[in-house]
């Protein structure tokens, strides 16, 4: 299987410079969150193999996972692999932000929509301890620096698809993360390359509009709370997902949170770890309802029941 990405001409449309400042203290630059719902599992994204001739690779180059309306597909590189991990997380948690926060927005969502013909344009810091301190707002050790460029080089080697089928009309897309791309760091030790004046990334329009029309923030608050915990963040952003696009409460069986997160240990450590997650959610986030029962169906599993409260709206898909 071959995912290597056709090569392709986009047009810049919007270039903008990330202003400085702590990312996860400023609240009205809040983190988004579009793509990653679910991320590939880490213990799957990080499995490898090797080829006939002894080469490592990635036994997991792909990822899917279905929403309903919506399907979504990460396909890495198979000698990159999958980004995994928390780094990856916040990682493309500000690449949406930094989408939303610099789109000028026309007079309706539709003509905003309509105007992104090109791809987006990012420029960062100088240095990669400037972007774990100012961007990701994470006090900076080597580990830490070393895991950002690494996990760098798995997003903007990954492509994107996505399937909406809504009420009979099918989309579907395939496109590359990211266009284009230059970083001012080695894939190695984190020194400068000559020459390079500055660090940038050129995001795909496809998907510039797909995290504009959502719009789907995460207060920092949250970001903070979970800054070590990836479940918490892939369930919280899932919460959040079911409780915008339902209409009525949703019952959640404990069988397909364990699949959606690529849980591999004991359900009963599962139980505890979901129960402190929803305690914790409740506590930071006022509009989410969440409910832990025992289950109902042919399995006597618990389920997780997220409601709807008054005035939470709805987001096209």
């Amino acid at each position: 299987m071959n995912l290597e990405k056709k090569t392709e001409k986009i047009e810049i449309q919007r270039e903008f410079k990330v202003k400085t400042g702590v990312a996860l203290l400023k609240k009205d630059r809040a983190f988004t969150t579009n793509l990653q719902f679910f991320p590939c599992p880490d213990n799957l994204a990080i499995e490898l193999t090797k080829d006939a001739t002894g080469r490592q690779l990635y036994k997991n180059p792909i990822w899917s996972y279905d929403l309903g309306r919506i399907s979504i597909t990460l396909l890495g590189q198979p000698d990159i692999g999958l980004p995994f991990g928390i780094i990856s997380r916040l990682i493309i948690n500000w690449i949406d932000n930094e989408i939303v926060y610099n789109t000028k927005k026309s007079s309706t969502r539709e003509e905003t929509l309509n105007n992104i013909k090109g791809g987006y344009k990012i420029y960062w810091s100088d240095s990669v301890s400037d972007f774990c301190v100012n961007s990701l707002g994470m006090s900076k050790s080597s580990s830490i620096l070393k895991e950002i460029q690494k996990q760098f080089e798995k997003i903007s080697s990954m492509t994107f698809r996505t399937k909406v089928n809504d009420s009979g009309k099918y989309e579907a897309y395939e496109i590359p993360f990211v266009v284009e791309k230059n970083f001012k760091w080695d894939k190695g030790d984190g020194k400068l390359i000559p020459g390079n004046d500055s660090s940038w990334i050129v995001i795909h329009p496809v998907y510039v509009k797909y995290v504009i029309e959502r719009n789907f923030y995460v207060e920092p608050e949250i970001m903070k709370l979970f800054l070590r915990n990836a479940e918490g963040i892939d369930l919280y952003k899932y919460f959040k997902y079911i409780q915008t696009t339902q209409k009525s409460a949703t019952e959640i069986p404990f069988t397909e949170i364990k699949e959606k997160i690529g849980w591999t240990g004991r359900t009963d450590s599962l139980t505890r770890k979901i129960g402190k997650i929803v305690n914790e959610i409740m506590q930071h986030d006022k509009s989410l309802k969440i409910e832990i029962k025992s289950g109902e169906n042919r399995f006597k599993e618990p389920m997780i029941i997220v409601h709807v409260l008054k005035g939470a709206s709805l987001f096209a898909l």
